[in-house]
């Protein structure tokens, strides 16, 4: 099959994407990919729409030479090119990578390019797989996909990734078309060049089809992946609620799920939530999936898993939440819950204030004449610690009038003459709800 029939096929099953960025370092991978990409959008009407572009990292005596190349390759075939410098610290490989994506997003922005096209091959699937496994990832033993989307929505397409760099060399050499040598290659420094030149030649040498076997392992490994993502982010939507600033699982819910259903939904929560810069140990997943009642487990970025007993928090120091201002309705009986509406004089209401809690704050629990410490009261409603610092609270200088979520303060008491009351709606969502566990609305099915 020729590379831009590979390419076709690869460009239907992904979704058509219609304006691409191609990674062209100057290699013969890439300079594969950026001929085959731009024969067959010159035979498809010109779509894809693509562009080029060069990371240029200063470090090697042939850079330059290599973004020379780039250019002229560029100018022959009439796509357009850029080029970026990036300047690293070291020799650091990871180092490496994060700088070259992020100028590649970059660039894919000032396109207004929607994928970036890379020239992953079959030897790449099976080194990263190895290297993955060698560092004990387990969620990483599925390799690289054709086709991912990262956070900022830009997606990743690797159409050679089922291709072998033997067969996109030959298709070079029988095109006669040139590429660069990357001299940093056979540094053996680097663990994947050490996989490349000595390890994977000897496993070949025993295993001929090697690599189609792992690749084949990386479609099935995906597969499962994908579905128990779906059982995990199922689980998330009916017993977790990732609303900052309190993140928080269903404590029973969690406790009967599988040992390993633990871990896949915690690591769903933690990238959901927890927006860690360092993925937390083995250690550290066994650890949360047995954590018990009023335990709590440090994670990195001074996370902390935390037990409170009905729920498993997510605490995020130093995040704080947005409070919704209140909604003024109509009086009308029989529609305060003292959850998210609640009646109150109009004379209470003027110059009460909607915040969070402060050192001295009290209230007069309804139904009582006596008042008591605001942290008394969240520990007598059993309210989670975590909690407590982001409940919106309406209050008068130190007295609280209504715990939005919780419960009101006496004063809240509706004044007998209707008229002279106003209903206070929330209309936020209250942060010790998960998302299937809605407030009491009544007031949105009754007329007024």
């Amino acid at each position: 099959m020729l590379l831009k029939d590979v390419i076709k096929t690869s460009w239907e099953e992904c979704g058509k994407p219609q304006r691409v960025l191609v990674a062209f370092s100057g290699g013969a991978d890439s300079t594969a990919l950026l001929v085959a990409l731009h024969r067959f959008s010159a035979e498809n009407a010109g779509i894809p729409c693509i562009w080029a572009h060069h990371v240029h990292h200063g470090l090697r005596a042939n850079a330059d030479s290599d973004a020379a190349f780039c250019e002229t390759v560029c100018k022959k075939y009439s796509i357009p090119f850029s080029c970026s410098k990036v300047h690293l610290s070291g020799f650091s490989e990871n180092e490496a990578r994060t700088l070259r994506y992020e100028a590649l997003f970059e660039a894919a922005a000032r396109a207004d390019a929607d994928t970036i096209a890379l020239a992953h091959h079959l030897h790449d699937q099976t080194e990263t797989m190895l290297m993955r496994l060698m560092r004990g990832t387990a969620y990483g033993l599925k390799g690289i996909s054709v086709m991912s989307t990262r956070e900022n929505g830009i997606r990743l397409w690797r159409p050679f990734l089922s291709v072998s760099p033997e067969y996109l060399r030959e298709a070079l050499l029988e095109a006669q078309l040139s590429w660069q040598e990357d001299e940093s290659n056979s540094n053996p420094r680097y663990l994947r060049n050490l996989l490349r030149q000595d390890i994977l030649p000897l496993m070949r040498s025993h295993a001929s089809n090697m690599d189609e076997h792992f690749y084949q392992a990386s479609l099935t490994l995906q597969e499962e992946n994908a579905f128990l993502g779906s059982l995990a982010d199922d689980f998330l939507q009916k017993h977790g609620s990732l609303l900052p600033p309190c993140p928080f699982l269903d404590a029973l819910a969690f406790s009967s799920l599988h040992p390993a259903m633990k871990k896949r939904v915690l690591h769903a929560f933690f990238l959901a939530a927890a927006h860690l810069t360092d993925s937390p140990d083995r250690r550290t997943y066994d650890a949360c999936a047995a954590i018990k009642e009023n335990e709590t487990v440090n994670l990195p970025d001074g996370r902390r898993l935390f037990h409170a007993g009905a729920r498993i928090h997510l605490v995020l120091p130093g995040v704080s939440g947005n409070l919704s201002p209140l909604a003024i309705l109509p009086f009308k009986k029989g529609i305060s819950n003292g959850i998210d509406a609640q009646s109150i004089p109009k004379s209470v209401y003027e110059s009460a204030v909607l915040r969070t809690r402060q050192p001295g704050d009290f209230i007069i629990p309804f139904g009582m004449n006596g008042k008591k410490s605001l942290q008394d009261y969240l520990t007598d409603k059993k309210v989670d610690r975590p909690f407590r610092d982001h409940l919106p609270l309406l209050c008068k200088g130190q007295e609280v009038l209504w715990v939005i979520g919780v419960g009101a303060s006496e004063k809240m008491r509706a004044h007998p003459d209707d008229s002279m009351n106003v209903l206070l709606h929330y209309p936020g969502r209250l942060i010790m709800n998960t998302p299937s566990q809605s407030a009491i609305q009544e007031i949105n099915t009754k007329e007024f």
